[in-house]
């Protein structure tokens, strides 16, 4: 059972040295209990509770107020286990919104750090919550605030655009280089997120993967030159086999 909670000086030192730790997700007091009994470092209260506690299909309609229930029910269980709670959607859209909300939930809940789905394209908004003095983390792995712009709950973080993405450019680096060294390409240096991009076309021309990353990457305008209606559904006309957008989903 775990007498005293880990802190953020020495969570970093753990992760320079390699240790591997224990984290468990709960969203109320009795599993946060036998969490922290278990000796578990970390409990994470994530959104997706608006899913397994609440019987959402999704995790968009949590609200700030209700994380911060959440976390107090957990802080109740585990008072002596490090909590990181997920910034809900919307929470965050903003600078301003962002420093906002991460104060609130600071001050009302008791959690010891946040965390928010963005990467190297939101890093004005994690710079800011960090300069208003909390302690925030981001991700890029499963990606639940995207579920409508991504067509599902789809496993991000692993290929070199999503480590460019969190600042790990040697690592992006080596991701292109490895591909490239198969067919006998020379090495790229001195990556951007462009390039990357590029090299993703080049790698998988003509596998339908196309118009889905531009899409993903809001490039849709730009590359098929024509104002994009995200959401609509096309149907085909029978007298003229032309296609119609008539109703949208989001």
């Amino acid at each position: 059972m775990r007498e005293t909670k880990l802190t953020l000086p020495e969570l970093t030192e753990k992760k320079a040295r390699g240790e591997r730790l224990a984290m468990v997700a709960v969203g109320e007091a009795m599993s946060a209990a036998w969490a922290e009994r278990a000796g578990v470092d970390i409990i994470g209260v994530g959104d997706s509770l608006g899913m397994t506690l609440h019987g959402h299909q999704n995790t968009l309609q949590i609200t700030v107020d209700q994380m911060i229930m959440h976390i107090l029910a957990v802080r109740n269980g585990a008072p002596n286990t490090m909590t990181i709670a997920s910034m809900p959607y919307g929470s965050y859209a903003t600078e301003k919104k962002a420093v906002e909300n991460a104060i609130k939930m600071m001050k009302e809940s008791g959690v010891d750090a946040l965390k928010l789905q963005l990467g190297k394209e939101g890093s004005n908004i994690i710079k800011a919550v960090a300069d208003a003095g909390v302690p925030i983390m981001s991700h890029v792995g499963l990606l639940p605030h995207k579920v409508h712009l991504l067509g599902g709950f789809k496993m991000q973080g692993r290929t070199a655009e999503a480590a460019f993405e969190i600042g790990k450019t040697d690592r992006a680096t080596s991701l292109i280089n490895t591909l490239r060294g198969r067919v006998g390409m020379p090495a790229k240096t001195n990556l951007t997120l462009d390039l990357i991009k590029n090299e993703r076309f080049v790698e998988l021309y003509a596998e339908n993967h196309r118009y889905w990353d531009l899409r993903t990457w809001r490039d849709a305008e730009k590359e098929l030159h024509f104002k994009l209606k995200q959401g609509s559904k096309w149907t085909r006309r029978a007298s003229d086999g032309m296609y119609k957008a008539n109703k949208w989903r989001w």
